[in-house]
């Protein structure tokens, strides 16, 4: 026993020992780091951060954005009341709070919920108007409403489009 245990604690020994220092030295990449390399002055793991975006891709991520979000940067402001012929007259207003693009033909969403807040029924409506970053618009429109329910109104869609870059500077100044 005592001759097969000591070759045995040996090899392990060794095998040990090559790990080390075969594995142990080595940085993330695989690559054996140097002790006698020193760090410039400001490098380190913070330097391995992606370079701040340029005011050129800020924008183009904003506009995209706003592209792709029209009901976040529509802001409704409605009320409603019911005619004698059981319809509900819907005024109200939309301001483009964005500032790269401007919308048209919004479709709106009509919602007409019960007392329980449930949704009774729906219908959509388009306007036909464009809005400019910063502007705002009024509308005005009937759909039949079912009887004991209240009026909830939203963005469902909207085409938008780039303001052209001489509009932008007007735009952005009077603000």
């Amino acid at each position: 026993m005592k001759k097969t245990l000591i070759p045995a604690l040996i090899v392990l020994a060794v095998a040990a020992g090559v790990y080390v220092m075969f594995f142990m030295d080595r940085g993330e990449d695989g690559e054996t780091s140097d002790p006698n390399t020193e760090l410039a002055e400001g490098e380190g793991p913070e330097d391995t951060l992606p370079p701040a975006p340029t005011p050129e891709e800020l924008r183009r991520q904003q506009r995209l954005n706003e592209h792709a979000r029209p009901h976040e940067f529509i802001t409704l402001n409605y009320s409603s009341r019911r005619n004698l012929l059981g319809e509900a007259v819907i005024e109200g207003s939309m301001s483009n709070t964005a500032e790269l693009t401007k919308y048209s033909d919004m479709r709106l969403v009509i919602y007409f919920d019960d007392e329980l807040g449930n949704t009774a029924d729906s219908a959509s409506q388009v306007v036909f108007e464009q809005i400019k970053p910063g502007e705002t618009t009024e509308f005005r429109m009937k759909e039949k409403q079912p009887k004991r329910t209240e009026v909830r109104l939203r963005i469902a869609e909207a085409e938008a489009d780039d303001v052209p870059k001489r509009d932008q500077g007007a735009t952005n100044s009077n603000r």
